[in-house]
């Protein structure tokens, strides 16, 4: 089962989150993620990534007078 190591840190102790995934979680089977390209393959990480980071990051930004 081909897994991938999901690492998120903010620049504090105790501020960083690690999760292991599947491509199972991703939503392929082993034999679909073997047909992906390299490129195809970073595309969906990246996406599952970031899809995934937003989950325990918040903020956002306001005009100050």
């Amino acid at each position: 089962m081909t897994s991938y190591k999901l690492t998120l840190s903010i620049g504090y102790v105790n501020g960083n989150r690690e999760e292991e995934i599947t491509v199972e979680d991703m939503g392929y089977t082993e034999e679909e993620w073997d047909e992906l390209t390299p490129e195809e393959k970073d595309l969906k990480l990246e996406a599952h990534w970031t899809d995934w980071s937003n989950n325990y990051i918040e903020g956002g930004w306001e005009k100050e007078d």
